[in-house]
C-alpha cells in the first residue's frame, strides 16, 4: 500500500532548508524567504536582524492576502517572539487568519503538514 503523501495541485512544499536557504518545490532559494502556498519571494531579512516591528508589518501587509487561513513567522534557530502589537496589526489587517511564530525548521514542518491537509498557509522563514 502507497502511502506517499498527494501534494495538493500547484501548491509548494519545502523539500529541505539549510543554514544558507532553502528548496521549495524541487528549486533553490538563497537566505529568507515569503513562502505562500503558490509563490515564494526572496525576502532582505535575517534571524540576526532584530524583528523590526515596521519592517515585519509592511513585509505581511505586502505579501500575505486574505486567503491565507495561518501565517507561520519562523524566526531562525532561537524561537523569538513577536510582540503583542505585531500579532494586534496583523489581526486588524486579516482578522480570520492567524500568525503564530516558531523556529525556522518548526515552521517548515509545519508548513508541509498543513500544506498535504490542503490548508491555506503561508510562512515568512528566516536564515
Amino acid at each position: 500500500m502507497d502511502i506517499t503523501p498527494l501534494i495538493p495541485k500547484g501548491r509548494n512544499i519545502i523539500n529541505s532548508y539549510s543554514d544558507s536557504g532553502f528548496k521549495i518545490s524541487e528549486e533553490d532559494f538563497s537566505g529568507s524567504i515569503f513562502l505562500s502556498p503558490e509563490n515564494v519571494q526572496e525576502i532582505n531579512l535575517k534571524e540576526s536582524d532584530n524583528i523590526e516591528e515596521e519592517r515585519l508589518l509592511s513585509l505581511l501587509t505586502k505579501n500575505t492576502n486574505s486567503r491565507i487561513e495561518i501565517l507561520l513567522v519562523g524566526t531562525g534557530k532561537k524561537h523569538l517572539h513577536l510582540s503583542p502589537k505585531i500579532k494586534a496589526e496583523y489581526k486588524k489587517i486579516f482578522p480570520d487568519s492567524s500568525i503564530d511564530e516558531m523556529t525556522t525548521s518548526a515552521a517548515c514542518r509545519t508548513f508541509n503538514i498543513l500544506t498535504l491537509e490542503d490548508r491555506k498557509v503561508a510562512a515568512i522563514l528566516l536564515i
